[in-house]
């Protein structure tokens, strides 16, 4: 009866200690997403999340050539059917050339592009489209500018301009930007 009761004491504790392990887990997790999304409106929210302010002098930047077509960016944001919005990128006179990414060359006007959303690099683009997610937005106004950027990620530049498009932009108050799930 007494190695009964000793196998139950045993048992019970182990149940508490296993609750008690999980309660903290589910605790920490949820102070996590906490911290992460009362910074959403600071800086430090693109910092907790990995991304680093765009500095167009760490990878330099390179004139194009006045000889040939001048390159330019444009973009439009389309929402999302199921979430986030689509950013459509139009060029001219730019080939994307992926197969080249991180290569030295600098051959005029081709490379990559950069999405730069309130002055964070999120992502680099070797295409025409970019499925932006709606936590990479604060609520307001938000900066979002596509550059065009050369195979060794150099900023292309015109008249010591990086070629670039530049959009304020509000997302829908619906939109859930408070979270970091999904990511």
């Amino acid at each position: 009866m007494e190695e009964r009761s000793n196998l139950f004491i045993f048992l019970l504790i182990g149940i508490l200690l296993g609750a008690g392990v999980i309660w903290g887990y589910f605790k920490v997790q949820s102070q996590s997403e906490r911290t992460i999304s009362n910074t959403h409106s600071e800086m430090g929210y693109y910092q907790a999340l990995g991304y680093k302010i765009h500095d167009p002098t760490t990878h330099g930047v390179v004139e194009t050539d006045p000889e040939k077509p001048i390159p330019s960016v444009s973009f439009e944001l389309k929402e999302d059917a199921m979430s986030g919005y689509n950013v459509v990128i139009s060029t001219e006179n730019f080939t994307f050339t992926p197969e080249r990414a991180s290569e030295l060359s600098q051959i005029n006007n081709e490379g990559h592009a950069h999405i730069i959303v309130n002055g964070y690099k999120i992502d680099r683009l070797y295409g025409s489209y970019y499925h932006l997610k709606p936590n990479l937005l604060q609520p307001g106004e938000n900066e979002i500018t596509v550059s065009l950027n050369a195979n060794d990620h150099a900023d292309w530049t015109l008249d010591e301009k990086a070629v670039k498009a530049t959009q304020m932009f509000t997302p829908e108050a619906s939109d859930d930007t408070s979270t970091v799930e999904g990511m």
